[in-house]
C-alpha cells in the first residue's frame, strides 16, 4: 500500500494507517515513521538523515 485515502481527504503517502480530526475540525493523517505535517509530507525536526520519501511495500522510507 502506498497511499491511503480516507473519504477522499486525506492522503498520507504511506506513513500512516488512519486520519484524525486536528483542533480545527479538518481531516489529518496520523503520522508514523518520523514524518510530519497533515499529509505525512515531511520528517520531524532532528529526522532528517534521510531525506524524506514516500513509504512503499517494500520500503517505509522511514525519517531518521
Amino acid at each position: 500500500m502506498a497511499d491511503l485515502a480516507v473519504g477522499g481527504r486525506c492522503k498520507c503517502n504511506g506513513h500512516a494507517s488512519r486520519c484524525v480530526y486536528d483542533k480545527l475540525g479538518k481531516m489529518v493523517c496520523d503520522c508514523k515513521h518520523n514524518t510530519a505535517g497533515s499529509d505525512c509530507e515531511k520528517c520531524k525536526p532532528y529526522f532528517a538523515d534521510r531525506p524524506w520519501g514516500r513509504a512503499t511495500s517494500e520500503d517505509a522510507h522511514q525519517c531518521m
